[in-house]
């Protein structure tokens, strides 16, 4: 029977093979939608009767269900056949004709009406004379690389083609002119578009059905510049740019390992974006990995991606949470260490922003300026971001819910100093407070959206101007406007972006709890906000990890303990080697009276061996 329905689609395969290159759209998709009725119904209708016939048949039902898979793809080909051709409907070889292999590469660029895509014909003068063409990308290659790549190794090396043969000719051009090293060759038709698309050049020969495609990135783009928004006072000042084989360079120097696995994956049907995973192999967990690689390949038919931030929100665990489960950073040297943590890495081409995942609540309060300064400091900077975050988020919902409610935990000279400034103000607390922090949020956008350097001055002129204009004018209390400021300057001490966001909203929840119900409405909404980041997850691990639950690890949380006193990293990422560095590495101090004295590895006193291994000798 499955022998029958082999014979039955065969001849409806290779008439689809066999379809000129260069035929009408319109024809080709009333071919496709005929072809895929006809072999669908017959073939459905067929198999029903033999299985009717023999409901044991367990064949039957397999090639069912492959021909209901076979009517399927080929209606999704008709339906999309009238919209052009798309580098995944290119399932054909190349030819061995090159008139065929142009008018394919013509009908799908759209050439002459579509400008940019450039097709170099020239003739090499082999025995018999081989006709070639170069098709590439403007502004998307290297036009130096092309010269001295492709089309000066062809021109200039004439001597060598004299009574060269013309099927050893893609051969010489590979070994022995072409000198860049990132050369290949293509069969398939869906290849070699692809190549011309990430910025290849392709090169036909007439006789041959391959292509070869050479690398000649390039064009314009920006350099790598300092980050704008991770800035630090002491540590590295470099950043990411739009290229992604540049960032991932980045990340390279710094971890010099030939363990560093990067995967390319392409994710959007139009867009083509390069996607890399990141991790460290023997160091990141394998079902993190598998985990985060299933997740990346399960969105790869979208039609367009062109920054991470739309990957972050495809692949998070909890897409409607307000907190954020994936750290974005800039900051080579941020991504590095999470990668030596045991972490995976994505980055997205045309994004100069890596995603780190997992992450909990403590990487979004961290700076690496933490772990470049003594641990004092970088603690004292911890403990500040953590008090400017309650700031940020609770003050203005406790001033409404005190000032409206609650009147008797106020004390006295405060509170007649309070009621005498808002004597003239014809609003509620609420309305007042709901005014003032709109107005700050229209004038931080406003900054934000001016160009060059005029926006931060105009956002704190105009926030000035306001503030003293509405004071004057009697429609906000001067109490009011400090809180704001105090407010608003508290919610840039967070170093992340998105947890910037999360914060803004949120206070805008607590303020709406504490106009309706006061202390008590700020109160359920901290234990829904505690109950919602319990029950968050980063790909599996806990948001909420060495809170609840507790988690094995060096002091790393908020009080940040000496680099010396790091042996481990995270428990709640699961690496597979738990153990950072050896147990107190400072062995030529005495060391703490609660701590075991470390034993050198060949067995003797650190002190007293000292000299012993060649590395130093006695003046």
């Amino acid at each position: 029977m499955l022998w029958k329905v082999w014979q039955f689609l065969t001849p409806h395969f290779a008439e689809k093979a066999v379809l000129p290159p260069a035929a009408p759209r319109k024809d080709r998709a009333a071919a496709v939608r005929v072809r895929a009725g006809k072999a669908g119904r017959a073939a459905a209708d067929l198999l029903a009767d033999t299985h009717r016939r023999d409901p044991g048949f367990q064949a039957a039902d397999a090639a069912l269900h492959q021909a209901k898979l076979l009517l399927s793809d080929l209606r999704r080909q008709g339906r999309q056949a009238p919209f052009g051709r798309q580098p995944s409907d290119l399932r054909w070889n190349l030819s061995p004709r090159i008139d065929e292999n142009l008018a394919l590469i013509k009908e799908t660029f759209r050439i002459p009406s579509n400008h940019g895509i450039v097709v170099r014909k020239f003739t090499i003068p082999t025995t018999p004379p081989t006709k070639a063409f170069a098709v590439y990308i403007d502004q998307m290659v290297d036009k130096n690389q092309i010269t001295q790549a492709v089309l000066g190794p062809v021109f200039l090396g004439i001597n060598l083609w004299r009574g060269l043969p013309r099927d050893q000719l893609p051969e010489a051009l590979r070994s022995a002119l072409l000198p860049n090293q990132e050369i290949k060759t293509a069969k398939e038709s869906r290849k070699v578009v692809a190549g011309i698309l990430a910025g290849n050049t392709a090169l036909f020969l007439d006789g041959h059905d391959r292509a070869v495609l050479i690398d000649t990135k390039g064009g314009e783009s920006r350099p790598i510049g300092e980050p704008r928004v991770e800035r630090v006072v002491r540590g590295p000042s470099t950043a990411f740019s739009e290229l992604l084989m540049v960032n991932i360079s980045l990340v390279r120097r710094i971890l010099k390992t030939p363990e560093l696995v990067s995967e390319i994956l392409e994710i959007g049907s139009l867009s083509k974006t390069r996607t890399a995973i990141m991790y460290v192999k023997g160091l990141a967990n394998r079902q993190l990995v598998a985990e985060v690689r299933r997740r990346v390949r399960a969105v790869k038919d979208l039609d367009t991606i062109t920054d991470s931030g739309m990957l972050d929100q495809f692949i998070t665990d909890n897409p409607t949470r307000l907190v954020p489960t994936i750290l974005d950073t800039e900051r080579p040297d941020r991504v590095a260490a999470g990668l030596s943590e045991g972490r995976v890495v994505l980055m997205v081409d045309n994004s100069p922003f890596a995603l780190v995942m997992p992450s909990i609540w403590a990487d979004f309060i961290q700076s690496p300026e933490d772990y470049y300064l003594r641990w004092p400091y970088g603690s004292l900077l911890r403990v500040l971001r953590l008090t400017a975050i309650f700031l940020a988020t609770f003050t203005p919902a406790l001033y409404i819910a005190i000032t409206n409610y609650h009147q008797e935990m106020i004390p006295t000279s405060l509170l007649l100093s309070l009621a005498a400034s808002r004597e003239p103000v014809p609003f509620p607390v609420a309305v007042e407070v709901f005014m003032m922090e709109f107005s700050f949020e229209f004038i931080r956008e406003a900054g934000i959206r001016i160009p060059g350097p005029l926006g931060p001055t105009i956002g704190i002129v105009g926030a000035l101007l306001i503030g003293e204009a509405a004071v004057q004018a009697g429609i906000i209390s001067p109490f009011l406007v400090i809180l704001v400021a105090v407010t608003a300057i508290a919610s840039f001490l967070v170093p992340n972006t998105t947890a910037q966001f999360a914060m803004r909203l949120l206070r805008f929840f607590f303020m709406i709890g504490a106009a309706i119900l006061g202390l008590y409405g700020v109160a359920a909404g901290i234990y829904l906000l505690g109950l919602s980041l319990a029950g968050t997850k980063s790909f599996g691990v806990p948001f909420l990890s060495h809170i609840s639950p507790s988690r094995q690890g060096s002091m790393d949380q908020v009080i940040r303990g000496p680099l010396y006193s790091q042996e481990k990293r995270p428990a709640s990422i699961k690496p597979r080697n738990l153990v950072r560095q050896p147990n107190v590495l400072r062995a030529w101090v005495a060391p703490f009276k609660h701590r075991q004295r470390a034993q050198p590895p060949y067995g003797g006193d650190p002190l007293k061996d000292r000299g012993q291994t060649g590395d130093e000798t006695e003046p």
